[in-house]
This record gives C-alpha cells, sequence and structure tokens, in this order.
C-alpha cells in the first residue's frame, strides 16, 4: 500500500506541474472543433490499433467501457506518457511538427473479487488541440508592397475526470456506471507580423474555459470464456464556457500601444458516444475488433474560420492481435512478453472545403512485466490523415506511447456462505 501512496503523490505533482508537457506543434486538423477526440488512454490499448470496447485484462484501467474494471483483481494506479511526430504536406511544401505530454492518471479499487465490485476515479486528456501555421502577408500601402506574416497556433483541449464502478449482474454479465466532469481550456493566437517596422504587430488571442457533466455506461458479456462482447455509451454533454477575446498591438520595441478585452458566456455540446467490440481468445491469442459512432452535426463550436467547414458524424473501426505474455513460476521472461498488433480507420468528424478527412494507421506494443504486479507498456502507431485536395494538407504522424500500471492487494474478499 504504501508503494501505491508514493506514486500517487508523485503523479500529483506532475499534473500540478505540468512538469512533462511541452508543445511545438501537433496536426493542424486539431485547428477544428474540439481537436483529436479520445476515449481511452493506454499503450496496451493503443498497441492493438485503440482497440478496448471488447477486451478484459487483469491489470488495465479502460476508461472506454467502465464494466471491465471488474475484471481487475487488485488495487492499481496506471499513467502514461504520449509523444506525437507529425511531418506535414501541402501540395507545394512540408514542415515537421511534434508535441508531448502525460497521458492520464487512473486509480482503479478491486473492492469485492467475489462479487467483482471495482471502483475507479482518475483524470484523462479527452481532447487535444495542438497546432501551428504561419501565412504569408502581402499588400499595397501608399505605393509600396508591405511584407510579412500570419501565425496561427492553438493549444489545449478538455481533461475529463472519470469516477464511477462496476459489477456483475450475473454469470457471465458485467456492468459499469461512471459519472464524467469535462474541464479544460482551449486557446487560439494569431499573430500579425510585417518586415516593415514602422507598422505595428498585431495579437487577437481567443481563449476559453470550459466545464460540464455527462454519463457512461459499459457492458460486458462472455457466454463462453474465450468470446467477450462489449458496448459504452457516452451520453451528450452540455459545456458551459466562458470566452476572452483580447487585442494587442505592439510596436517594433515591444511596447503596448494599444489593448481591449472581452469576457462573454457560452453553451456548446460534446456529442454521445456509442462504441461496440468484440474478443476471442483462442490459446495465448486474442483477437478483437471495435466499431465507434459519434455525431457531430449539431455541433456549432469553432466554426467561424476562414475555410468552410461542416461537422458530420464520425466513426472508427479498427481491429487488434495480442499474444499474451504467460504468467507463472518457472516461466522465462520472453515468454512473459505480450505482443500486439493492430490497425484502424477513422473517419473524422468535420469536413473541410467539401472534404471528408479520414485517418488510416497500424500499431505496434509491447506489454513488459517487471515484479509481481508490476507491467509497462509500450507502442507505436503511424499513418495518414487528411489529403493535399482542395488546397488542403496531408499528414503522416508516428505516435509513440508509454505506461506503467502496479497493483497490490488493499481489500480482502468477503466471506460467502
Amino acid at each position: 500500500m504504501r508503494t501505491i501512496r508514493s506514486i500517487l503523490t508523485a503523479l500529483a505533482l506532475l499534473i500540478i506541474s505540468n512538469g512533462l508537457l511541452f508543445a511545438q506543434g501537433g496536426s493542424n486538423y486539431s485547428t477544428f472543433g474540439f481537436g483529436d477526440i479520445r476515449l481511452s488512454v493506454g499503450a496496451a490499448y493503443e498497441g492493438m490499433g485503440s482497440t478496448y470496447y471488447g477486451i478484459t485484462s487483469p491489470y488495465l484501467v479502460n476508461t472506454a467501457n467502465p464494466a471491465s474494471w471488474s475484471f481487475v483483481q487488485t488495487t492499481r494506479v496506471q499513467a502514461g506518457y504520449r509523444f506525437n511526430q507529425n511531418k506535414i504536406s501541402s501540395s507545394t511544401a512540408s514542415t515537421s511538427q511534434n508535441n508531448g505530454k502525460l497521458d492520464g492518471a487512473t486509480v482503479l479499487f478491486s473492492i469485492d473479487t467475489g462479487m467483482a465490485i471495482s471502483g475507479c476515479i482518475g483524470l484523462y486528456p479527452s481532447s487535444s488541440i495542438n497546432y501551428s501555421f504561419t501565412k504569408p502577408i502581402s499588400f499595397i500601402s501608399e505605393g509600396t508592397t508591405v511584407t510579412g506574416t500570419t501565425s496561427y497556433s492553438g493549444t489545449g483541449g478538455l481533461v475529463t475526470a472519470i469516477f464511477g464502478g462496476s459489477t456483475r449482474v450475473m454469470d457471465g454479465l458485467y456492468v459499469g456506471l461512471a459519472g464524467l466532469y469535462h474541464f479544460g481550456n482551449i486557446s487560439d493566437l494569431i499573430e500579425s507580423r510585417l518586415d516593415d517596422e514602422s507598422f505595428n504587430t498585431a495579437l487577437n488571442l481567443n481563449q476559453d474555459k470550459f466545464n460540464g457533466f455527462g454519463l457512461r455506461t459499459g457492458l460486458l458479456y462472455q457466454p463462453t470464456s474465450q468470446l467477450t462482447i462489449g458496448a459504452s455509451f457516452t451520453t451528450s454533454a452540455s459545456l458551459s464556457y466562458i470566452r476572452l477575446l483580447r487585442y494587442d498591438e505592439a510596436n517594433a520595441f515591444g511596447q503596448l500601444v494599444d489593448t481591449s478585452s472581452t469576457y462573454s458566456e457560452h453553451t456548446t455540446s460534446l456529442p454521445s458516444i456509442l462504441g461496440l467490440g468484440a474478443s476471442y481468445l483462442s490459446g495465448k491469442f486474442l483477437i478483437a475488433a471495435d466499431a465507434e459512432f459519434q455525431n457531430f452535426g449539431t455541433t456549432n463550436y469553432r466554426m467561424n474560420l476562414p475555410l468552410s467547414i461542416e461537422y458530420t458524424n464520425a466513426s472508427r473501426f479498427s481491429v487488434g492481435v495480442s499474444r499474451r505474455g504467460t504468467s507463472g513460476a518457472g516461466v522465462s521472461y520472453g515468454d512473459r512478453i505480450g505482443i500486439n498488433f493492430g490497425a484502424g480507420m477513422k473517419s473524422l468528424y468535420y469536413k473541410v472545403n467539401g472534404e471528408n478527412i479520414n485517418e488510416y494507421y497500424g500499431s505496434f506494443g509491447l506489454q513488459l512485466p517487471f515484479g509481481g504486479a508490476a507491467m509497462v507498456d509500450a507502442s507505436v502507431t503511424a499513418g495518414i490523415r487528411g489529403t493535399t485536395n482542395n488546397n488542403l494538407l496531408s499528414e503522416k504522424f508516428i505516435r509513440c506511447s508509454f505506461s506503467m500500471s502496479v497493483g497490490e492487494i488493499w481489500f480482502v474478499p468477503f466471506k460467502r456462505d
């Protein structure tokens, strides 16, 4: 118990200090809406192509399907880190951008293994915005051509606090329910700087601060010991946000010559999400598949952009294969290592200039056991997103994820007649 308490203290300090956060830009498609949406974190799931709705594990904390918590029989702490490398190309040029940050922290309590009762609390990044790009400026002023650049950048996203529990309601059937509290900040900055120092530099900041509540239910059904069928539903969430609009104008010496700011209150919504999945265990091999659907048709957030943008339905389909490691006395370390593969495609929730934006990816991961109840997961995902048609961007990306999970027995199972 002392080990887990020490880890919890360290995680709290990391979250407060943001000591693992750095950003130089990521996907420029995160300009739209709430950015990149995620329901679950952890390198083990990413190694299987982000497949998780129908997967059970004795050590993973699955935030996408609360019913899976019943299969963890120790109190566990899970935390991770994620790094993204993007190569962004237009029809005429290309550039590279990267970013990385702490990838969630969760604690799961196995309360009663006899009834499969578990509780969970944690934080994870449910959306991420991290973009940066520059456009040239050129205009005529008093017969002289003036040039410069306008830089666009955005950071932030939503963080979701999850808290709930799960139990077995009958043989082979498990249910889970979780409350969700969404909060976070999204900032967009536009900076126009001219080469002629007689002109001032203009900075426009848009900053939104969010909060709102939602619910997530989960279901797992095991008609046989090899087959697992899972489902999860996340309700639509109403988000309130306070918007700061600030305009600054500075001269060539960096001195402010004009500034103004306004505050306003708004509401928007996160869409409902339906996830379905299944897995089949054959010997050491687990084969799994997911389907996920989101409806952004009623979302109106961040649509005032100098592009033709339309929010639409989003979907994701993925498959994963895991060669699970063998546990027990006398087993070599090589046989205890798990190996994961996966692939998937996403139809993202926006059309830009009439083009559907899709993502295709493949993944590889390792599960490395340490000690009796500790596990380190690592995964690499590579893929492509977008298109260069209609003056848009194509992105190639690599995502590296690392997760660590440690566990201890805190609760002794109840005695029953």
